[in-house]
């Protein structure tokens, strides 16, 4: 008999750092799954680890493959050989509440891919998700990455369905799928349970992949103006006017977003959307103070150009098509923050200052800057 769900967990070098993981899977409600470790090529511990709990819980398989150095390849072979109706993930560093599984089956009565809350662990400090960042909608899952792996079922064949996960050298792998999925018209339902425990800090990978491309917000002359400008965007009070157009921003945005027959949300706010959603913008940002202005706005650099120097932002997407349609929504979706951009750039004597609209550019080898994900943060 087939199991309900298959869990898939790439590996690589955890040794028995990893049983806390797989113990957390072993312990759900939904009592009817399949343990399917995928070690990439460990040359550690790793595997006599995991064979252990194979002799403890026949639930548990060891599947080992050469080493391919991304999250990827193990994955892809284990939908290959899941059995389940519904196939979840977690990475080998997160942990599950007992009744993971039984709230994402509940979900997945409604769409085909949910995804559930979730608390991040960073440096000691649990984190909680606002009830804002569980909205979701095809244009908001364009411009953020929203779900990691260890949140996220889906039916059995939906991934497969659209390509499967994607290999790539630029990361964000499971943001590119979930767009994927996205794009071939299936919506993600949500829940603010927070049934997933994430280990997150600067040395995991997902906040470690370089951009592979940026946003030009200005061009200037010198090198010193540029410097000048980029200084200028990240003192506070830039911050804070920047802050309060993204506010306007997405209010606007989420505002039309609620009407879509797409967009999704908590069920308990069904009958009352629109309001819930404005308290919860403003809850955001009341609680934001600048915050996510200032950590973007860390990121800045400058590109040397021919005859003028820009002042960029690291723009995370997946490939340069992802870039293209992001940045095409940012110019319809953030104009107040365009504005603003333009106004405090142009108080520096800016050569361009997105007289074009902005526009992205692959990026040559700059260094890597952590992921911020913001919705309505110009990225």
């Amino acid at each position: 008999m087939n199991p309900r769900v298959s869990v898939i967990c790439p590996t690589y070098q955890r040794s028995r750092a990893i049983v806390p993981t797989l113990e957390s899977v072993l312990r759900q409600d939904v009592r009817e799954l399949e343990l399917l470790v995928v070690s990439d090529g460990s040359t550690d511990d790793t595997d006599d680890v995991v064979r252990e709990l194979v002799r403890a819980d026949d639930r548990v398989q060891l599947l080992r493959i050469p080493h391919s150095g991304t999250p990827s390849v193990p994955r892809n072979y284990g939908l290959a050989r899941a059995r389940g109706e519904v196939v979840a993930y977690i990475d080998h560093d997160d942990e599950w509440r007992a009744d993971h599984l039984q709230v994402l089956l509940a979900l997945l009565d409604r769409d085909p891919i949910a995804a559930t809350g979730c608390e991040r662990v960073i440096a000691g400090r649990r984190l909680s998700l606002s009830a804002l960042s569980l909205a979701w909608h095809p244009e908001i899952q364009l411009v953020d990455p929203m779900f990691e792996p260890s949140r996220v079922g889906h039916r059995a064949g939906l991934a497969e369905a659209v390509g499967g996960w994607r290999v790539s050298d630029v990361g964000l792998e499971d943001w590119d799928l979930w767009l994927r999925i996205a794009d071939a018209g299936y919506c993600v339902t949500t829940s603010d349970e927070p049934t997933a425990r994430l280990a997150m800090g600067p040395t995991t990978r997902r906040n470690s992949i370089p951009s592979a491309f940026h946003i030009v917000l200005g061009r200037f002359p010198t090198r010193a103006q540029a410097a000048d400008a980029a200084d200028a965007l990240r003192k506070t009070s830039s911050c804070e006017r920047l802050l309060a157009a993204a506010r306007v921003d997405v209010l606007t945005w989420y505002r039309d977003l609620v009407t879509s027959p797409r967009f999704r949300w908590l069920a308990r706010f069904d009958g009352w959307r629109v309001e819930a959603l404005e308290i919860a913008v403003e809850e955001a940002f009341r609680a934001d103070r600048s915050a996510s202005w200032q950590a973007a706005m860390s990121c800045i650099g400058i590109v040397d150009g021919r005859g003028d120097h820009s002042v960029v932002l690291p723009l995370w997407c997946t490939t340069a098509e992802h870039a293209q349609r992001a940045s095409v929504l940012i110019r319809r979706r953030q104009r107040h923050q365009l504005a603003e951009l333009r106004r405090i750039l142009g108080e520096h004597a800016a050569k361009d200052v997105l007289t074009a609209g902005i526009g992205f550019q692959a990026n040559r080898g700059e260094p890597a800057n952590a992921v911020h994900s913001a919705k309505g943060v110009l990225r």
